[in-house]
Order: structure tokens, then sequence, then C-alpha cells
């Protein structure tokens, strides 16, 4: 009898005698010979069948006897070729869709493939995609794109019916296997999805609140800091929930100096999600009377361990994340050489500045009610001043320390409660030396604290929110001076101070039909060290007749002092919390195709602010005066008001970004003097962002700020390019802001990794900008009035590059 052996694909092997296992031709015809010489009265024959555009093969082999009649080869060589070709019918098919996490909106342009395979696919506009003459088999399908998360997943392909997928990209870097697509929010408060947290952190530096920076309204005019001003407030009015609790020490910074820089101490790769929620528009947290950056970091990948080395332009950094038990875990460590930086925009700079931060989260679940995490992070700052002949207040070497251990547990008995209860330690070390090793700085604060939040839904329609937060508080503060004049050492401040602080919190939402919601809520914060338990109400209306969304709000808000202003040098325990109260607006209007266009207008008031109206360099009479020993009190008040209009689009596939204009006014009044423009005075403001995935592998994004300048927050005229002492305050202002920074993404996707290049251009059109950078008690003459090294240039030029490898 004659044999007939088929192979394709090497689902159905052949016999060992006749293929030795080989899918290659010339291992294959290399066992034909061999047959041969074992059947010396017949020939082995091999057919490949191929089909180009999948690439599929099918082998066939077939003995006869030579002694057969020619009409007989014939027909047993179509059987054969009949054979080998039947194989691809029972080949599988793979087919889906491709959607983005955030909106849920079909992809177009994502390369999908199966690893190790020729087998690949890129999903058209609907975000279909289609593997056909795949075998049967188990495979690991693949899906990338630039700028957006690797995908993997193990899958079995079947014989008969096609495998149908739904594959959801969540962007940045982070690799997953499933996400959880959430719903559109009906506030109209400022938020950042992922994608847009990505795009908007430089390659220069990874500092996700660069991203809030480019917001529409906010005010932001150092490229050296993280910080930002909202509604006429500074940074330090602006408060940090973190995963559900207060924090207080979230930036790589040194302390204690007139001119410094700052970072975040969380890579953009850790964060879930970021949002701005300005005050007046919740009761959930006062930490600061402007409002608060809330952050959610994300947990690890549930399958398999994944792991992601990035370089960016000023630091390294290594994540690694995987199942453990019966949750996840992910760690992060990164260390930076911003010094190498510093010395490219300032070549005679007098500081070596660089940080390192690690990060670790663990998430464990018990049942399906039950949800336990512990996550840890630690921050560590350093200087070094590389200047001979330093001066005794100058600082040769500074170190800033912060640590935050979590531990929290979630508790959903059912679908209408949720309880999560947290437990938290902080602590923010700052120690800075001069030249002779004599400690001039140091500062240092431990909490210990525990937060529970409750969520409950009723109804359908209705949502009630309670919090309580208890903390303990310890700080301390020390400043060494040496006086020239005297020549003597002074100390300025010293004290160690404990206090503790209670707030609780009540919010409900009730929305009697689809399209009409009212919120209203009151929170409760209390200082021990200070008298009172001030209440802060909140109350908002948000309609959503058909396109359009619209929200009025009114809250007020209390923050108490500093620690330092409390018991520093010139603190006053008399001090009592200031209070704010803002009336807002948002008026946004869905135009279709992802296209929405937003105005939003706000008035706020603040009074009792701690300040010291004698605190500067200045002239009286036209006499120069140094700065007085007056105490703090609560005697700054603030009018702000403002609005911003912004066009925007966000959507899966084409051009997405936004272009946004922002006018304000802030007046500041020391109580019985004048009105004068307020320390973030920022009238006008343009930001434009745009962002085109272009393929699969290529992605190009710019971004652009222009801003009329701050007040100079002194008592200084300018005159014959200097800055001189003033009878009059915040009357000087720094040059107008510009600055247009591009980027390009390349990736490379290989079988086993993926490898993503960035190039990055800062300051595209060179412009000089510059930067208040502080005036120091040393820094003005008595006699001439000059006020020496008042601001500082910032970034020329820059190219640079960082590359991402996803493993």
């Amino acid at each position: 009898m004659v044999p007939i052996l088929p192979f394709f694909d090497s689902t159905i092997r052949p016999p060992r005698a006749a293929f030795k296992q080989s899918r290659k031709r010339s291992a294959f015809l290399r066992s034909a010979s061999d047959t041969n010489r074992k059947h010396s009265n017949g020939l082995l024959l091999a057919v490949r069948i191929r089909r180009a555009p999948q690439k599929s093969a099918a082998l066939a082999a077939l003995y006869y006897s030579d002694r057969m009649r020619q009409r007989e080869k014939q027909l047993l060589m179509l059987g054969a070729v009949w054979v080998a070709s039947s194989g691809l019918l029972i080949c599988g098919t793979i087919k889906g869709v491709v959607v983005n996490s955030e909106s849920g909106a079909p992809m177009a342009k994502v390369s999908i493939y199966l690893r190790g395979t020729p087998n690949q696919a890129v999903s058209d506009e609907t975000g279909q995609f289609q593997l056909q003459d795949v075998a049967p088999g188990d495979y690991t399908l693949v899906a990338t794109a630039v700028g957006f998360g690797l995908v993997k997943q193990k899958l079995a392909v079947p014989q008969s019916e096609p495998l149908e997928l739904q594959i959801i990209l969540t962007p940045g870097t982070e690799i997953r296997d499933e996400i959880t697509v959430s719903a559109r929010s009906l506030s109209a408060r400022p938020e950042l999805s992922q994608s847009e947290i990505h795009q908007l952190k430089s390659v220069l530096l990874d500092d996700p609140f660069r991203a809030i920076q480019q917001l529409p309204g906010v005010v932001s005019h150092d490229d050296f800091h993280s910080g930002f001003a909202v509604q006429g407030s500074g940074f330090d009015r602006v408060g940090m929930l973190f995963d559900g609790i207060p924090v207080y020490s979230f930036l790589h910074t040194i302390e204690g100096q007139k001119d410094t820089g700052s970072a975040s101490v969380l890579s953009a790769e850790l964060l879930q999600g970021l949002d701005l929620v300005l005050a007046g528009t919740s009761a959930e947290s006062v930490a600061g009377s402007a409002g608060f950056v809330r952050m959610r970091s994300r947990v690890g990948n549930e399958s398999s361990w994944r792991s992601l080395l990035s370089v960016s332009g000023s630091a390294v950094m290594g994540l690694s994340e995987g199942p453990i038990g019966n949750g996840s875990w992910i760690a992060s460590a990164r260390k930076s050489y911003i010094d190498w930086i510093v010395k490219r925009i300032e070549p005679d700079a007098d500081l070596n500045f660089g940080f390192y931060d690690v990060f670790a989260k663990v998430v464990q679940r018990k049942g399906s009610k039950d949800s336990f995490g512990l996550s840890f992070f630690h921050g560590n700052t350093g200087e070094e001043n590389v200047l001979e002949n330093l001066g005794f207040n100058s600082v040769d070497r500074g170190r800033f320390r912060s640590d935050l251990l979590h531990l929290n547990w979630d508790h959903t008995p059912s679908s209408q409660l949720n309880l999560s209860t947290h437990l938290y330690w902080q602590e923010a070390e700052s120690l800075n030396r001069n030249r002779d090793g004599r400690v001039i700085w140091s500062n240092n604060q431990r909490i210990i604290g525990t937060r529970s939040v409750l969520d409950w839904k009723p109804v359908a329609n209705l949502l009630v929110s309670g919090g309580l937060t208890l903390e303990d508080w310890e700080g301390g503060n020390f400043e060494d001076y040496y006086d020239y004049r005297t020549k003597a050492w002074s100390t300025l401040s010293r004290f160690d101070a404990g206090t503790s602080r209670q707030e609780v919190f009540v919010q409900s939402t009730y929305s009697p039909v689809k399209a009409l919601a009212f919120t209203a809520g009151c929170n409760w914060s209390r200082l021990a060290a200070i008298e009172g338990f001030p209440a802060s109400p909140f109350f908002s209306v948000e309609l959503s007749p058909g396109r359009q969304r619209a929200s009025v709000s009114y809250g007020e808000t209390r923050q108490a002092p500093f620690l330092v202003q409390l018991f520093g040098e010139y603190g006053n325990r008399a001090l009592a919390p200031e209070r704010a109260r803002v009336l807002g607006g948002v008026w946004a209007y869905d135009v279709g195709n992802g296209i929405e266009v937003k105005a939003s207008a706000y008035r706020r008031t603040r009074k009792d602010v701690p300040w010291r109206p004698e605190g500067q360099w200045r002239v009286v009479g036209g006499v120069i005066t140094a700065p007085s020993s007056q105490l703090f009190q609560n005697v700054l008040r603030d009018r702000s008001k403002g609005g911003e209009l912004q066009i925007g689009r966000k959507a899966a596939n084409g051009l997405t970004g936004w272009i946004g204009y922002g006018w304000g006014q802030s007046l500041w009044n020391e109580g019985d003097s004048e009105w004068f423009p307020g320390n973030y005075d920022q009238r006008h403001s343009v930001n434009i962002f745009a962002q085109y995935r272009w393929s699969t592998r290529f992605d190009l994004s710019g971004k652009w700020r222009f801003a009329t300048g701050l007040p100079v927050p002194a008592y200084v005229t300018y005159r014959d390019d200097r800055y001189y002492v003033a009878e009059h305050r915040n009357m000087a202002r720094l040059p107008d802001y510009s600055r247009l920074d591009v980027r390009a993404a390349k990736s490379f996707n290989r079988d086993r990794y993926r490898l993503t290049l960035f190039v990055e251009v800062v300051n595209l059109l060179n412009r000089d900008n510059v930067r208040f950078a502080g005036v120091g008690r040393d820094d003005a003459n008595r006699t001439t009035g000059l006020v020496r090294d008042l601001d500082h240039t910032q970034f020329p030029i820059l190219p640079t590059a960082g590359l991402a490898v996803e493993f």
C-alpha cells in the first residue's frame, strides 16, 4: 500500500523516518533522501503549497513505487496535493476590535501579531482587525501602538469557529491584560487622562505636575519648578491627595535657600489618573485653600511578570510588576543625572543637583468584598556647591528626604456600600551645611494618621459620602545666620513642636433626573495648635441637557497656618486660619467627533492670610530699610477673578489636543494699604497642545505656552537693566513667557520586547525666558539699593532624547 503523509505548520507531524520533524525545506528534502535509501524501489516526493499574502504553507509527501504506471503516478500526485492543501481549510481565524481604555472608542493604526509567527495585522478606522490562516494551537497575541501600553494575551485558536476578541489599550507604557473602562464624569473640573499625562510630561524630566502646568488658567512661569498657582494662590495653597490620603512632602527639592528647583517624587508611569480639584467644587479635603490635586497610583499586572527600563533626558528608571498571591505587585526605582542638564543650561552654575526615588505597592484581594494594599515611597534629593570661597550663609551641601508608608483596606459588602480605611506614616527631613560643615538650616516633619471614607448609594440617584481624618504632627526647624556687620552668628529660628489635626466631611449628590444633579457638603477641619473648628460649606448644581454641560458652584475653604508661621522665627501663636470664598461656573458643549468647547469663570476672595508686611527690603520715607522682625499677622486680603476658554478634541484616532486662553486678575491688600498686583497676577495666557499618531509606530506632539509676565514679588523697580529697592511692592514685572516644545516617538516591535525612542526639542524657538530667583537677606545694597541675583535665565533651546524598553 502506498503511504500518503500530510504535513502543514507542524500541527500534524509526519513519521520520523520521512521528515525528522523538520519545518525547513532543506531538512525536509534530506529526510526524503534518507527514505529513498531505505526504499530502493520507490521515491519520496515533497510538495509545498504557499499562499503569499498570509505566508501560510502546506507540505505533502508521497511515497510511490517506480513500478507504477504513469497514470497511477499522476493520480497519486494530485491526491497528495489535495491532501496538503486541505490542511489549510481547517486553519483558524482571529478577528476583533481594538478600543481605547479611556473613551471606549475604536482605535486605528494598532499592530496585532502572534508572537513567534508571521501572522500580523493593523486595525482599520473602525478598530477592526483579522488574522487569517492561523493553525490551531496555543499562542501569545500582542497588540501595540506607540504611546500606548503593550497588550499580551495567551489564547488557544480552535479549528472550527473564528476567535473573536476585544483588545483594550491603555495609554503610556503600562502593560495590561485587561482594563476597566470608566464612564465620563459630569464634573467640569480640570482632569488629565493617562494619555495626556504621558504626552504632556517632558522627555527631559518625567514629572506629572508639568502636565498640570499646561492647563488653561494655571499659572506657571518657572521651568525649574513643578509648582503652579491657581486663582491667585500659590502652590503652598494647593493640597495633595495620593491614593486617598493627604500627603505633605511630594517633591524633590532643597529647602532653606532662595533659589532651588523641584520635581515630583513619582514618575508618570506609576499614575493611573490625576485631576485638579479647584476650591469650592468638593468637600472631600481642605488641605489647601485653593483646592487639591488628586492622584491615583496604578496596581501591578496580575497575570505575568512585566518590566520596563526607560532613560529620559535627566533620569534613568526601572519598573517591574507581576502577580503575587491573589493580587499583584509593582515596584520602580529612578536615578537622575540632572546636574549635567544644569551645566548645559548654565555653564557657570555653582551647584550639582540630583535625586533618586523608589516606590513599591502590593495589593491582595480576599474574595470579592475585601482588598488590602501596602505601598511605600522614598525620595532623596541632594546638591553640592562646587565653588570655592563660599560665604558663611551659602549652602555647600544640601539634602532633602521624604518617606511614606501607607496601608489601606477597601471593604465592599454590596454594590451600594464601600468603606476605605487608611493608616499612614509620613516623614520629611531637610539639612543644609555651609563650607565649614556647620548646619545652617534644618527642618523635619513627622505625621502619623488614619483616614476612613464611606460611600453609600441607597438608591440609584443618590450618593452619600463621608470621611474622618485624624493626624498626629511633630515638627522642628533650625536656622543659623552669620551677620557680616557684627561678625557674629545668630540663631534665627529654633523650635520643636507637636500638634494634631482632625478633619470631617460629609457630601451628598442627588440626581432627580438624568440631566440634573445637586451636590452639597461641608468640611470641618481643626489644627489643635490654634482655636476653633471652622466649617467649610459647599454647594453645586450641574446640568447636562443634550450635548451641553453646565455647572455653578459656591464654596468656602479654610487653611491653617504652617508650623513655621506658628512657632518659627516670626511665629505667632494667635494666628487664625485663612478663609477663602469662591463662586464659579463652567459651560461645555459637545460639538461631535470628540470636539468640545468649554468656558469657565470664577470670582474668589481671601482674607486673614498670614503675612509680614515689613518682611522685605523696601524704601520708607526715602530711606532704604532692611526687613523688620515683625511677626506674622492675619492681615493679607486677596481679590481674584478670571475666566478660561478652551476648544479641544479627545479621540482615539486622528489629531487630539486643545487650544486654551485664560484671563485673570489678582489684587492683594495688606490691611490699611492700597490694592496692588498679587504675586500670581498673570493677566493673559495661551496654551496649545497637539498630538497625532501617524502610524502604529510613529507619534508626533507639540505644546506651546505663552503668558504675560508675573509681578516681581518684591519692593523693586527696574531701570538700566537692573533691579533697585523701591517704595511699592509688585510694581515691576518679569518679561512675557513663551516656550514651544516638540516631541517625536518611534517604536520598534520585537518578538520579546518593544523599544521606543523619544526625541524632544525644548524651547524650539530659543526664547530668552527668565524667572524670579528670590531676594535674600544679603542681596540688597544699603547704599545704592541695587538688588543682585534677582532673576535667572531658563531653558534655552535644548535637544534631548530618551528611550523605553518594555519586556
